[in-house]
């Protein structure tokens, strides 16, 4: 599941190098881009721009995709707890009576 835009830690240097209109300009493009409506013109460099609007949508492609169909890893961590008995325990009584009683 995708949960938002990414800035990737190769470009916080650029993105520190930018004045804030530039950051906020280019940061709205990536939040268009993620959300699938059309970005708009920016006054800053536009082929950083447009490359990082690529990774969100890399991004956002990737954390959509979920688990391929068929996918049975769920059902093999399942697996180790299903025999087992459930049951609740009151830690803080087991406390009480194992470390403070003494027996």
């Amino acid at each position: 599941m995708a949960y938002g835009v990414i800035i990737h830690e190769e470009d916080h240097e650029e993105f520190l190098d930018m004045s804030d209109s530039e950051v906020g300009e280019i940061v709205k493009n990536m939040i268009r881009t993620f959300m699938g409506v059309p970005t708009v013109d920016t006054t800053s460099n536009k082929r950083y721009a447009r490359a990082l609007c690529l990774k969100v949508a890399k991004d956002n492609e990737k954390g959509r995709a979920g688990a391929p169909k068929g996918n049975q890893n769920a059902k093999k961590r399942n697996a180790f707890t299903d025999n087992c008995i459930q049951r609740d325990i009151n830690f803080e009584l087991l406390e009480n009576k194992i470390i403070k009683n003494g027996s």
